[in-house]
Order: C-alpha cells, then structure tokens, then sequence
C-alpha cells in the first residue's frame, strides 16, 4: 500500500480536504437520494402492514356483530333489550377510547413534526 503526504502552502491540509469537492457532493446528493428511497419503501412496508390490521379488525368487529345479532334472536325480548342497551354503551366507551388514543397520538406527532422542523429548519 501506498501512502501518499501532502503538505500545502497554507500549513492546513485539513482544511483543504475538508472543503466539499463536486464529487463529494455528488456522492452524498447519491448516499441521501438512496436513503429516501429505502425510507419510503419502509412506509409503503408499514402502510400495508396497517391496512392488513385495519381489515383484520374490520372482518373481527363484523363477525363479532353477526355473533351478536344471532344470539339475539335466540332472545327473549326483555333479554334482547339488555343486551342491545348493554352493547350500545360498549360501543360508546370503545369510541370514546379511541378518540382519547387517536387525539394522544396525533398530539404526539405533532410535537415530534415540531422538534424535527425546529432542528432541520431550513434558511433557504
């Protein structure tokens, strides 16, 4: 292996190296256009990861209502009444949760989309 010294007239060759060439721009311009990539294809990963939940929990939450619509026919009418009062509250509190878990989360994006454009904020 060959090493090769430099000495420049400045007495700083770091200085020198350090100052960013046109390949050295090219190569990061190249290095962050194939991370974006990789990031995106990570998103398109995690969406349809999402979807397949969604639909799983969809498909759960029907067969879950077909259960109950059945054993309610089997049902005296006072029986059915309860149940159906007692489902309707259910499904209340349910929605209530996930509108406090959806309003929890979106406020922690927004605080999270806030701390990385206050770091990255761009001058330009």
């Amino acid at each position: 292996m060959h090493t090769v010294s430099h000495t420049y007239s400045s007495g700083r060759p770091a200085a020198f190296l350090d100052r960013p060439t046109v390949e050295k721009k090219v190569e990061y311009g190249e290095m962050m256009e194939d991370h974006v990539a990789d990031l995106q294809a990570v998103i398109r990963e995690q969406r349809i990861i999402v979807d397949g939940l969604r639909r799983a929990a969809e498909l759960a939450e029907e067969h879950c209502f077909q259960e109950f619509q059945h054993d309610l026919e089997r049902m005296d009418p006072v029986e059915a009444e309860v149940a159906q009062r007692a489902e309707r509250e259910r499904a209340l509190l349910v929605q209530r949760e996930y509108e406090a878990r959806l309003a929890e989360l979106d406020a922690k994006c927004a605080r999270e989309r806030a701390r990385v454009r206050a770091k990255y904020q761009y001058d330009g």
